[in-house]
């Protein structure tokens, strides 16, 4: 269960958190710092409704983070909102926190006012327990990967 030590961090309403959230997404995913920094630091001033960059805390550690943007360099340009680099640190895997991403990814892109949430993957049976459906494949610069919908 989430505990109340737990904070979901907006970095557009946090921009105290932005150096931090940078390294977290860049070593989570081995991207270098430029892209997540030229990324986030762009939400921060921009007035569309994406991208959105989240972090998730507890006391003074990050340990999960997600975004919100409308590309996620695939073959599948017509789609977006994309959830992006979802991510819960090893340590605290197994107590329902990319559970709580998910669930904040899909309010807020509700609230944004948009009919659906995609993304990509090569995980299977994860996505789907959260409300997720299989929709075929997309292509990247890695080859093929599974795309998956939510309808708000």
């Amino acid at each position: 269960m989430i505990t109340k030590p737990h904070q979901l961090i907006a970095i557009s309403q946090h921009p105290d958190y932005l150096d931090a959230a940078i390294t977290y997404f860049s070593e989570a995913f081995g991207i270098p710092e430029e892209i997540y920094r030229d990324s986030i630091t762009a939400s921060l001033t921009t007035t569309s409704t994406l991208p959105r960059f989240y972090v998730l805390v507890k006391g003074t550690e990050l340990v999960g983070c997600f975004g919100l943007i409308t590309n996620d360099f695939n073959s599948r340009q017509d789609l977006y909102p994309w959830l992006a680099a979802l991510f819960v640190s090893e340590k605290y895997r197994g107590q329902g926190l990319g559970k709580l991403l998910i669930q904040h990814a899909v309010s807020e892109v509700k609230e944004m006012g948009y009919p659906s949430l995609y993304l990509v993957t090569d995980h299977t049976s994860y996505y789907e327990k959260f409300g997720f459906e299989h929709l075929g494949s997309a292509y990247g610069l890695d080859g093929p990967a599974r795309l998956y919908a939510y309808s708000i």
